[in-house]
């Protein structure tokens, strides 16, 4: 087995978040993969929840078995003001929605597409914390966080 840097391992810049959405009629659909826009970091958290089996057997010692697998997902952003961005507003009027909504994390092309021929993470969240941030002499950023709504895959899409 051999390793290479410049050939394993794969850059920050270049995962990205993106938000299924129809761009088309509810006749009509068209589904595409919106990128949040300007993002400066993504966070992917996996948590597993145990459920306590400690009794008078196990003496001092808790024991566990393990439970339901949960993950949520973090972006920070800069905020642009271009309609049609995934940005702020964008995100904003979702959250208000209170509708679970599509949401895969994966590698991005050269022109911000995603990148379908390697693994891609997808699933239903629910946007459960959009903060906005402002400071003297700084661009507006924005941070969210969405809570996955049943499984997450990772698959190359087909």
């Amino acid at each position: 087995l051999s390793y290479s840097e410049t050939i394993d391992l794969i850059r920050g810049e270049d995962m990205m978040l993106y938000v299924h959405e129809n761009t088309g009629t509810e006749a009509a659909p068209v589904w595409v993969d919106t990128p949040v826009a300007y993002a400066t970091s993504n966070s992917l958290s996996y948590s597993l929840d145990t459920v306590d089996t400690s009794n008078k057997m196990t003496g001092n010692w808790k024991s566990a078995l393990p439970g339901q697998i949960g993950w949520t997902i973090s972006t920070d952003a800069l905020i642009s003001a271009t309609d049609g961005h995934m940005s702020y507003d964008t995100l904003e009027n979702l959250m208000i929605l209170r509708s679970p909504i599509t949401v895969k994390f994966g590698k991005a092309t050269t022109g911000y597409e995603l990148d379908n021929t390697v693994i891609v993470r997808s699933g239903s969240a629910i946007i459960t914390s959009l903060e906005l941030n402002t400071e003297k002499g700084g661009i507006c950023t924005s941070s969210i966080t969405l809570q996955g709504n049943g499984k997450l895959t990772a698959a190359i899409p087909t």
